[in-house]
């Protein structure tokens, strides 16, 4: 996803949010729990396929 983000940012497109992506997941069934860090200026989201 990360690398999605980036290609859409220079792109100009939308960029993902970490609710969006974390929606996805739980849309799929599967658990996506969040850890934030830097102050919740980042987050890394941790899911399987």
């Amino acid at each position: 996803m990360a690398f999605q983000n980036l290609s859409e940012r220079a792109q100009g497109s939308h960029v993902l949010r970490t609710s969006e992506i974390v929606a996805v997941f739980e849309l799929a069934g599967r658990p996506a729990p969040v850890h934030a860090f830097a102050r919740g200026a980042e987050t890394v989201i941790v899911a399987r396929r």
